[in-house]
């Protein structure tokens, strides 16, 4: 576990030293565009947007099993405390060190501002990263099932540009990737499938909910706030 996270901390200060090269001496900005000032307001949206992308994930099983959909997966459960930590430390690397920070820093920190920081530029995002997604392995089978499986990737996207634009950090959509990921350790609770096609709708779906509810929110605050 020590050597995975010392490799993927070395894979995410990479992307950190790609991005900078790219945001100073292609676009000519500086490393403040990058939007990763540490402070307590980023770090409470990441924590929240950590905590609703674990919501989802319980509301999905949930509602599948309303559906009469039974999970093929397993709670985990009766192990020893010290593997039970390699697993938990193994889904944080996995969750911010390979993909939530690298990937939101690329998608979101830097594309989004590189853009414009416009509705073109969130479009840009979201489309780009949803269709990188149809060569991941998500237990897929069939190109019907692989474009249903956008609808999660699609959906979290849509987040993690909306949370940027309203908290102005990067941290926040991070919050949204990452959590998507350590949602799986729900898993010691209670069993869901996040590999049905179902899963991968509703958790969309959940989701694009949440990016409109914090939309809505900020734009009523924004009124209120000029009046």
């Amino acid at each position: 576990m020590a050597i995975e996270t010392v490799a993927m901390s070395g894979s995410s200060l990479f992307v950190l030293l790609l991005t900078w090269l790219v945001v100073t001496r292609l676009d000519g900005r500086t490393l403040s565009d990058l939007r990763l000032r540490v402070d307590r307001r980023a770090m409470v949206w990441m924590l929240a947007m950590m905590v609703v992308a674990v919501a989802n994930v319980v509301i999905v099983g949930a509602v599948m099993n309303l559906l009469g959909i039974e999970s093929t997966a397993e709670r985990i459960k009766d192990l020893p405390l010290p593997i039970v930590g390699a697993l938990v430390l193994h889904q944080v690397n996995l969750a911010f060190l390979l993909q939530g920070f690298p990937e939101e820093l690329v998608w979101r920190g830097w594309l989004v501002r590189s853009l414009g920081d416009g509705r073109i530029a969130g479009i840009t995002s979201v489309i780009g990263f949803t269709l990188i997604h149809l060569i991941s392995k998500g237990g897929q089978e069939g190109w019907i099932e692989r474009i249903l499986y956008l609808a999660t990737p699609f959906g979290f996207a849509v987040a993690a540009v909306v949370v940027l634009w309203v908290s102005d950090s990067t941290w926040a959509a991070v919050g949204v990737h990452a959590g998507s990921h350590m949602a799986n350790l729900v898993l010691f609770v209670v069993p869901v499938d996040r590999t049905h096609p179902v899963a991968w709708v509703l958790e969309g779906a959940l989701w694009l909910v949440v990016a409109g509810v914090i939309w809505f929110l900020a734009r009523r605050r924004a009124l209120i706030a000029s009046h």
